[in-house]
């Protein structure tokens, strides 16, 4: 992260509010998204794994189950 873009919009979040309620708005999104957007993504791709895994547990587990059941009909 470039600290000194993020000073710029902090520091152009400030200047907006001499624009009004939509600079302002629109300057704290900006700044928010700088800190938040990187954080969510990795709570995304880490949730994303773990959905992964278990899908792939499950099937797993599924295709065991199946064969277990096929390994006992045979006797």
């Amino acid at each position: 992260m470039n600290i000194k873009k993020i000073v710029k919009d902090w520091l152009g979040f400030w200047n907006s509010l001499n624009y009004g309620p939509k600079g302002a708005f629109a300057g704290f999104v900006i700044a928010l998204g700088y800190f938040l957007v990187p954080w969510i993504l990795k709570l995304l791709l880490v949730i994303l794994i773990i959905a992964a895994v278990t899908l792939i547990g499950a099937g797993i587990g599924e295709i065991v189950g199946w064969l277990i059941k096929l390994l006992k009909k045979r006797k």
